[in-house]
Order: structure tokens, then sequence, then C-alpha cells
């Protein structure tokens, strides 16, 4: 539809469709499906049918959804993808962009699929970046919108992104120049199902004891993290701490152990809200608060769709 455009972003787990007024970049309507990647690419290996015919049928599906929400007819409105819709269990494999990344390039390699009978819009599909031992996809359209809002005025920032898989990116002058992978959200969900200590956590905790995050994260300043680990195991045996306690002290111990080389660097923080008190309260532990910018959940959610927004009005093609 004339004078909106769609913002996706395809993860392992969710999809995530956002429809943007061009001329003002508002977000007029939005929408979240736990359809992510990877369950679809399973249910297309079961298909036999073509991969990118298959994949854009859900997008349909969900862009009527958007469609129903502003009862308006969203044919031929153009989709820029970003996120896992590149990578090998994608739509369409796009081949990583080697770094140095600069971000006034708008997007790292792209690939267009241009409508046709079966699917009635334009897409524009964004890889991600890779360093040698390290991959992303997503986080550098958020660096993108970052740089756009705040990134013109820092010379040097580190950029970190929490989640499952969380993000460090080394940014210098515009430009990423390295970035870093921690495997966070993960880590803590496998030794909380399947290690020893998972009968001694209690991850679904409303309130987090932020005060065992701190003691986690500078805990893990003097000692092995293996060894923390398994001392959790042993307080738990001594009742010295309750399972809410032993939650939260992993959580320090693991995102503590992402800033054992931070040092004085510039630092911004893009987290929702279930990671910011953590976060902010490990950077407080380690004392790097004064070199530190915390984004607002409102701005960080801006980041990716503002930097799809930009690709999109300077592409005279698309």
């Amino acid at each position: 539809m004339k004078g909106m455009i769609i913002s996706g972003d395809w993860g392992t787990s969710n999809l995530r469709l956002r429809l943007l007024d061009v001329s003002t970049g508002e977000i007029l309507s939005s929408m979240a499906s736990q359809v992510g990647i990877k369950p679809m690419f399973r249910r297309w290996q079961d298909s036999g049918g073509d991969r990118t015919t298959f994949y854009l049928a859900e997008v349909g599906k969900n862009i009527q959804l958007l469609a129903d929400q502003m009862n308006v007819s969203l044919r031929g409105c153009p989709i820029i993808m970003s996120g896992m819709a590149s990578a090998s269990i994608g739509m369409c494999e796009v081949a990583y962009s080697p770094l140095p990344f600069v971000l006034s390039e708008l997007a790292p390699n792209i690939e267009f699929l241009p409508a046709s009978p079966t699917f009635a819009h334009d897409v524009l599909v964004t890889s991600g970046l890779e360093t040698i031992g390290d991959v992303m996809r997503g986080e550098e359209m958020q660096a993108v919108g970052w740089w756009l809002t705040y990134g013109k005025d820092s010379a040097s920032t580190m950029l970190i992104l929490p989640g499952t898989h969380a993000k460090h990116l080394h940014i210098w002058d515009g430009t990423v120049v390295d970035f870093k992978t921690y495997m966070t959200g993960e880590l803590f969900q496998i030794i909380s199902e399947h290690s020893i200590l998972a009968s001694d956590l209690d991850e679904k905790i409303s309130d987090v004891d932020l005060d065992m995050v701190r003691k986690g994260a500078r805990d893990v300043r003097r000692e092995s993290l293996s060894h923390l680990l398994f001392s959790i195991r042993g307080h738990r045996l001594q009742n010295r701490l309750s399972k809410e306690e032993s939650a939260a002290y992993l959580s320090g111990l693991l995102i503590g152990s992402e800033f054992a080389h931070v040092r004085d660097e510039k630092i911004a923080l893009c987290a929702d809200e279930k990671f910011t008190p953590m976060y902010k309260e490990v950077i407080d532990a380690l004392g790097l608060s004064e070199q530190c910018q915390i984004m607002d959940k409102d701005e960080v959610d801006a980041f990716l769709p503002k930097a799809q927004l930009a690709l999109f009005t300077s592409l005279s093609r698309f």
C-alpha cells in the first residue's frame, strides 16, 4: 500500500512484523508469531515444496493479520526482512558480510525477491555479519538503528545486545570493527534444565534477587566460572542459598563473564525489561556505570524498523 512498508524480523523462535508509515516512521500496527525460522525449516523439509514460496506463504498469513488490524488492504506493500530469514535454514540464504561494516551503508549484503503472482509483495532480505569464529544475523540492523539515533556523536562504543546469544559490537567512528557472541541465555537454560543444578534453581521467579546478581558478577571476576557453578550445588546442599537466590547468582555469573575484557570504553546497553535490571546491576557492580548509557525499551524496539525504513528510502528501485 502506498506510503507504507512492512518491517520484518524473523528470528529462530519468533516472527515479528510491523507496519510503518514511510513519511513519519510511525509504527501503525504490529504482530508477533511464535513460528520462528527453526520450526519453519522443519515444516518446509516435510513439505517437499519450493523453500522460498513455502516461507513467503507463512509471511503472507501474518501480513493478513496486520491488514485485519488496520482494516486496510496491504497488497503490494513492500517488505524488508532481517534476521534468520537469510540464514541457511531461512527463506533464502544470503552470504554474511565481512567486517568492517560501515553503519552508514545501512545494511550488509541484501537479496531482492520481486513480487510474483503467488506473493504480491517485493521483499528485501538483509544478511548478517561475520568475523573469524563468530557470526550474527539481525543485530547489525539494530546497530544501524542505534547509530542513526545516537552513534553519529560517538567515536567509540561497545553496543551490548542481551539475549539468548548476547552480542557485544565494537563500533569505532561509525564502523563495526569487531563483535563477540556470548551464549548467556542459552547457557542459563541448559544449566537450569539439564545440569546437576536443575533441581537447585527456580528460574521462573518474578522478582530477581539483584543483590545475588551483583555477587555473582563480582565473584566471577576472581574465580573460575566452572568452579563457581558447582558452588551453587554446594551452597544448596548446605542450606546457604534458596532456589531463587541460586538462579539470581547464576545470572550474575553468566552475565558477569561477558564483561571479563571490558575496560574503559563507552558502553551502550540495549535491552528489554527482562534483561535491563540484571545487566544494570552487573554493570554497576563492576564499576562501569559512569561509562554506560542505558537505552529505553521503546528506543531499543524502534532501532530495527528505523534502520529498515532508512534502507528503504535509500533504494530507488525498491
